[in-house]
């Protein structure tokens, strides 16, 4: 959970949680996104703008499926910051947080930094949460790397692009129309790819949850500030010695009027060879 934590920053990271009072069901991580409407797949982090200081919301082990509100997640956050990072400048758990108490709270800090790139229009914090929300956040072992140069499991370049609907909430709009089909069509906004530093041939030993986390890196220290970023992402043994990045930009112009095949959540554009998306 790292010491030394800021009572500002993990207050910071407080204000950008979601308060709603509406209960939500949590899927385990290895839940295949996206998640169906008023589902969430855990776990979910929140970043400060610093990225000093996180707020975690996990479901707890052994349990298949959980109920909380981000409104009980936001309470059990502000009570470990008062009980622990205040006194002890110590990250902690909460539990018993409300819903069916399924669902933990942890404060924590990070490492991991951004660098921040060029300002975007298109890459908002909304768009890019599209993504976030329904990206991969498994632990398992997972080869990312480019084909030719060992065995892979993830082909690089890795791209992910934005869409509307997602099991985020989102703000309500209206179309009106004749078919019954809804309209699931790339928002043409953020872009996330996961690709390899120059310089950096071999296959990165990692997982998608620690891409994912790099992705929340770069969208509270870059995005929220209007700016395009990358970070690193560590491999299992937590060294970013390898070379694996992950980077967010706008999407290209006219990317993002192609219609999705099917689902919701985010457009995957997978590099050469296998990727499991």
């Amino acid at each position: 959970m790292g010491a030394g934590l800021e009572a500002r920053s993990c207050f910071e990271a407080l204000a950008h949680a979601p308060r709603s009072a509406r209960q939500e069901v949590w899927l385990p991580a290895q839940a295949r996104p996206p998640s169906p409407p008023g589902t969430v797949i855990s776990p979910t982090a929140v970043f400060s703008n610093d990225t000093k200081c996180s707020v975690w919301a996990i479901l707890r082990p052994n349990f298949p499926q959980g109920q909380a509100s981000s409104l009980n997640i936001s309470q059990a956050a502000h009570a470990v910051i008062m009980n622990c990072v205040i006194p002890r400048r110590l990250g902690g758990w909460a539990q018993n947080i409300g819903g069916d108490n399924k669902v933990g709270v942890l404060i924590k800090g990070s490492t991991t930094q951004a660098q921040c790139r060029a300002p975007v229009a298109r890459a908002t914090e909304r768009s890019c949460g599209y993504i976030l929300d329904d990206m991969m956040k498994t632990p398992d072992r997972e080869d990312f790397g480019r084909p030719g140069y060992g065995p892979i499991t993830i082909a690089l370049p890795f791209t992910l692009r934005s869409r509307k609907s997602s099991s985020r909430q989102p703000d309500i709009s209206t179309l009106c129309t004749s078919t019954d089909i809804p309209p699931i069509a790339a928002d043409g906004g953020c872009m996330i790819v996961i690709d390899r530093s120059p310089g950096k041939v071999l296959p990165v030993r990692t997982s998608w949850i620690q891409v994912w986390q790099s992705a929340e890196i770069i969208t509270a220290a870059c995005v929220r500030g209007g700016k395009g970023g990358e970070a690193p992402v560590p491999d299992l043994s937590g060294s970013t010695s390898g070379g694996l990045k992950v980077q967010i930009l706008d999407e290209p112009v006219g990317l993002g009027q192609r219609v999705a095949a099917e689902g919701n959540g985010s457009v995957v554009d997978a590099g050469e060879g296998v990727a499991d998306a």
